[in-house]
């Protein structure tokens, strides 16, 4: 709009830094928490395993952009009517295939955590196994269906529970070993190829790009350009270092994390136990418990965001239409969890994550691009009404600078 200035606002907001903690809590699961994942993809390559973790995250960083800045030009949330924006004009094939193939992911995702936060109950608390189900079921529903603002505030509460204890336990961990995690970047010990270690990096990436739906779910209220920008640096660089630390931790106690059937089923819990403190007792299965929730309610919020508008239309109660929909969803999410986590996270994410390189990396980095350029010359000309209070008369920088 001629004479009009853009407001591009501020990167670090409440829901960007709410949606960046939703990222990082959702990615923080069954896998991630119990070492699982990072076993199966990052230690293999030896010393260069805690710097390859980057070059996923960086992936999913662009990828969390492009689903940000499409949410805020687009005015939408669920995952299904962003992605045919997204994927505009290739939306009947794209949007199709990702709408098969997100749930799924969700589905797996869930139901891991599900079977792993009641097997944590049971073997710290003495819960049976059904109870603990029921228990998670609950916790679960009871996050979600309150909505965004729920999500985001709870997300970002057991964020910082969860940072917390994971410094504290790779620091104490990796000072134990330190001497094994040093004999591996001084001779250089690789277990695989190089270009074997960096496609697991691409892999891992890949597979969690499933993860955008999540964040957009939990972005309701992003306004400014630089908020999107704000929630990716902020995701990127937060995961980077939790994941990072964590695969550190684990060269510690590596190649017997690899070999050892009975250390490969909880490499972090095989990492701490020789450390000889009792708080290790109280926060790493506190640690699982919280990693297991926040993912379990990023991949219910998302279905729930996703169906919601679908199902029920005639109930008045949106809370209570969404915890119907995600009641459904936990119920198959928990059938799924009968195949075993590392089934789960080695052949089913792996699956995905080959999937997902042409259904939503290259997609977004391609049609979303084109398309986010199309809609922000639509803002810049006042085209889009949910975002014209963006457009102001004095040159905001300018006004910083009188500030």
């Amino acid at each position: 709009m001629q004479g009009k200035y853009l407001d591009k606002g501020s990167y670090f907001t409440a829901v960007s830094i709410g949606a960046a903690t939703v990222w990082f809590s959702t990615h923080c699961g069954a896998g991630f928490a119990s070492g699982t994942q990072e076993t199966i993809y990052f230690v293999s390559a030896g010393y260069l395993a805690p710097f390859l973790t980057a070059i996923s995250q960086i992936m999913m960083g662009f990828v969390m952009w492009v689903a940000l800045e499409s949410a805020r030009l687009y005015n939408c949330y669920g995952y299904r009517e962003l992605s045919d924006h997204i994927f505009h004009p290739y939306q009947k094939v794209l949007s199709f295939m990702y709408e098969l193939m997100a749930p799924i992911s969700a589905t797996m995702a869930c139901g891991a955590c599900m079977a792993g936060g009641a097997a944590v109950l049971n073997q710290n608390l003495g819960v049976p196994t059904f109870v603990g189900t029921i228990i998670m079921l609950v916790g679960i529903i009871l996050i979600t269906m309150f909505g965004a603002n729920v999500v985001r505030t709870a997300g970002t509460a057991m964020t910082i529970a969860i940072i917390g204890i994971i410094i504290l336990v790779t620091v104490l961990a990796t000072t134990q070993n330190w001497d094994q995690i040093a004999y591996h970047f001084t001779h250089r010990i690789m277990y695989v190829s190089p270009g074997k270690a960096i496609w697991n990096a691409f892999l891992y990436g890949f597979f969690n790009m499933a993860l955008w739906g999540v964040a957009a779910a939990a972005a309701v209220g992003i306004k400014h350009r630089n908020e999107a920008k704000g929630m990716a640096i902020s995701g990127a660089a937060l995961n980077i270092v939790m994941l990072s630390s964590v695969t550190l931790m684990l060269l510690g106690v590596s190649p017997t994390i690899m070999t050892d059937p009975q250390a490969s089923l909880l490499p972090t819990l095989y990492a701490v136990k020789g450390l000889n403190q009792s708080i290790i007792g109280i926060v790493y299965p506190l640690l699982l418990f919280l990693a297991y929730i926040t993912t379990a309610v990023g991949n219910a919020f998302m279905i729930q965001t996703r169906f919601g508008p679908v199902f029920f239309k005639k109930m008045s109660s949106t809370v209570k239409k969404n915890a119907i929909i995600t009641i459904c969803f936990l119920v198959i999410a928990w059938a799924v969890s009968q195949v075993g986590l590392i089934a789960i996270i080695n052949k089913g994410y792996r699956f995905n994550g080959y999937v997902f390189i042409f259904t939503v990396f290259i997609p977004f980095l391609t049609i979303g691009l084109k398309n986010i350029k199309l809609y922000r010359k639509k803002e810049e000309n006042g085209e889009l009404p949910h975002l014209i209070d963006n457009l102001v008369d004095e040159d905001p920088k300018l006004k910083k600078q009188k500030g």
